[in-house]
């Protein structure tokens, strides 16, 4: 079991099925070529004997078989039972390191593929559970926690798959606790398309025989809109809720609702609004609704760079779009700190607080609430944009007792 855990295991295993499988594929396919190493330029294709002084006879003194053309005569002889047996060698090679990774992370369960784990597993008690903290999982087997793993880096159609194995189980309600709330699968893939990348291992080189071998290994899914996108969604439907209980979650491109079916609407109407840019808020009449709760989104070009980051010999405008396009997630953190600490500091989510979220979404920040602050925030942010959050954090902190 010691050998099995051991990532040199697994590549050296991987490079001598890759160098076998290549030989025995070149061997299979070219090496018994007529006129190549000594070999007769022209044989029987049955027992090879030379048949250069047989003078266009085509039937074989040796062994008296009768081959069907001139042509035939000089073929070189395919092996494709030994072909076939070299390729799938040389694919077992190319996946080993990645089922390496699996099973060191996973153990066996990493090593079953996730369709089966789609097509077997029970949609009922994933979803049932999902939500809970591991050790509260108690009929969670080890594949099931293997497909919550796998589902997050899983094609489009085994999540469709799954989602329609869980609609024909639950087709009404996925919550165990109120049969009131209705749920609906909404495609975002238009809105904020989710994308797999590889997971990058900075400075581990494997060695196999002297030789530096590097590989990406699995792939994860790549921090980005859909995120943005789910946790506003998330933070309208949870705000907006008298109580009962509510889910979002995504799976990639796929976001999950779970709530009254005027809620679920209610969704729908957000997202359209969504698929136009945001504009900077004048009044709190630009807010996007959804039954009780409202979000208001902000384009991030309004706001400056961080005053830490700028450079003093810099053109104010060049800086500001290179930092938007290459780090909008730091404009965004340094805004949403300084909003925080000056509009009802303790309502935050981020705070401990039940009340207010933000986060980013397509270059845009969002704020959602229960709670009607619209005028504050928008005044607020019309601050941070002309002065810097830095400044605005910065005097509020000084005013705070």
């Amino acid at each position: 079991m010691k050998l099995l855990g051991a990532q040199l295991f697994w590549s050296s295993t991987s490079w001598s099925l890759l160098v076998v499988g290549t030989f025995v594929v070149l061997w299979a396919l070219f090496w018994d070529r007529p006129g190549w190493l000594g070999r007769p330029r022209v044989r029987c294709p049955n027992c090879r004997y030379d048949m250069a002084g047989a003078s266009g006879e085509l039937i074989c003194p040796e062994c008296g078989r009768r081959a069907r053309s001139m042509r035939s005569l000089s073929k070189t002889r395919r092996r494709w039972r030994c072909a076939l047996l070299g390729l799938v060698a040389f694919l077992i090679g190319w996946r080993l390191p990645y089922a390496g990774r699996e099973y060191i992370g996973a153990g066996w369960v990493g090593l079953v593929p996730t369709t089966y784990l789609v097509l077997t597993e029970d949609p009922t008690s994933w979803n049932t559970e999902r939500h809970r903290h591991p050790a509260g999982r108690t009929h969670w087997t080890a594949l099931t926690e293997e497909l919550d793993h796998d589902l997050k880096r899983a094609s489009r159609w085994q999540i469709d798959l799954w989602l329609w194995r869980m609609r024909r189980d639950n087709p009404d309600t996925l919550s165990a606790s109120d049969s009131r709330l209705s749920w609906r699968v909404f495609d975002i893939s238009e809105i904020a398309p989710s994308r797999l990348e590889p997971w990058r291992y900075d400075g581990q080189t494997m060695y196999c025989f002297g030789v530096p071998w590097r590989y990406e290994g699995e792939l994860h899914e790549a921090k980005g809109d859909a995120d943005g996108l789910a946790s506003l969604i998330a933070g309208l439907v949870s705000s907006e809720s008298s109580g009962d209980p509510r889910q979002t979650w995504r799976l990639r491109d796929r976001l999950v609702v779970v709530a009254p079916k005027e809620v679920l609407d209610s969704v729908v109407n957000v997202l359209q609004s969504l698929n136009s840019p945001a504009s900077f808020p004048e009044s709190p009449d630009d807010a996007i609704w959804l039954g009780k709760a409202w979000a208001l989104r902000f384009p991030i070009s309004a706001f400056r760079a961080p005053a830490a980051y700028e450079h003093a010999d810099s053109d104010d405008d060049s800086e500001r779009r290179w930092w938007i396009e290459n780090h909008p997630e730091t404009i965004a953190y340094e805004v949403a700190d300084a909003l925080m600490h000056a509009v009802d500091r303790d309502g935050w989510l981020e705070m401990g607080g039940n009340n207010h979220a933000s986060g980013t979404f397509r270059n845009e920040f969002w704020v959602c609430s229960d709670v009607d602050i619209r005028g504050e925030v928008i005044e607020m942010m019309n601050r941070i944009r002309l002065d810097g959050a830095e400044a605005v954090r910065a005097r509020y902190d000084e005013d705070r007792p």
